[in-house]
């Protein structure tokens, strides 16, 4: 076991607090239990895990204490190996799966209402109880990683994701400007240097793509050729992560739709439904 270097690993996790793509998926945004209408922000489960990762020598691992015939237990447990520190949390797991729609040959145990309408309670699959684990462990191990990382460094790295995230809202991804690039047939430096006169005061997030995309075409004084596009899976078209799922706490995208308006949300696999629960993703925010 390698020794920890705290001082490096403090360096590379804020190196990642730095990059755009993370960031938006470091933190998340909900509203209080008390009605007033304030939300607010804390460490995600995506940054706990990788801030644990970056710190080096914690081990964490799902004990399957009890199974029944109805239900399943799985112990998370979270070992600082260096420190000595260890937490952990029981997991009750009921055999019990949501399906909207069920087959033929499945046994309907009960029903039960949700946002999104009647769901049938079906026996779940091996599948179906992976997914259920996995959902519920990630949550308990940003719960108890919390408990390990130092409590200044994980400050500290909201602090500078805040700050990536406000210098972010001025400019665009690699990503967004190979795409404007692609429809205007111009030099993606073209993009670079057109993106400086976008005011994302203006221009919010979803729109500065347009806007920019106006602005160049007026320099160049004609409409772009358009070409048409290639067809794309789901979720090759569902583009940049930037919500997390309000049932399922996994990054969701919004899917592109032919026409105006825009499309449905799904996960990064391109499925609408959340593994397990089989409810439709729906966003939560993750920051401001």
């Amino acid at each position: 076991m390698t020794p920890r270097d705290e001082t490096k690993a403090r360096e590379k996790l804020l190196a990642d607090c730095k990059r755009p793509a993370f960031a938006r998926l470091a933190r998340y945004t909900k509203p209080n239990d008390d009605g007033s209408g304030d939300t607010f922000t804390r460490a995600s489960i995506k940054f706990v895990e990788t801030a644990l990762a970056r710190w080096g020598n914690v081990r964490t691992q799902n004990i399957t204490t009890t199974d029944t015939e109805k239900t399943r237990t799985v112990r998370v447990v979270i070992t600082d190996m260096e420190g000595g520190s260890e937490y952990s949390k029981d997991l009750l797991l009921e055999k019990v799966a949501e399906r909207v729609k069920v087959a033929a040959r499945e046994k309907i145990l009960g029903t039960r209402m949700t946002a999104d309408g009647q769901v049938f309670l079906v026996p779940a699959t091996e599948d179906d109880l992976a997914a259920k684990e996995a959902q519920l462990a990630s949550i308990v191990v940003r719960q108890l990683g919390l408990r390990i990382l130092p409590a200044d460094l994980v400050a500290e790295c909201m602090d500078a994701v805040a700050e990536t995230m406000d210098e972010g809202t001025a400019g665009f991804t690699s990503e967004v400007i190979g795409k404007i690039a692609d429809g205007l047939k111009i030099p993606a430096s073209e993009i670079e240097k057109g993106q400086a006169y976008i005011d994302p005061r203006v221009h919010p997030q979803e729109s500065r793509s347009s806007a920019l995309a106006g602005l160049l075409k007026q320099r160049k004084g004609k409409t772009p050729t358009k070409t048409p596009a290639a067809p794309q899976s789901t979720a090759q078209s569902a583009g940049i992560p930037t919500e997390i799922c309000e049932h399922c706490a996994l990054p969701i995208f919004r899917q592109r739709k032919r026409g105006k308006g825009a499309g449905p949300w799904a996960h990064t696999n391109g499925q609408r439904k959340c593994a397990g629960t089989n409810r439709t993703a729906k966003p939560r925010k993750v920051g401001q």
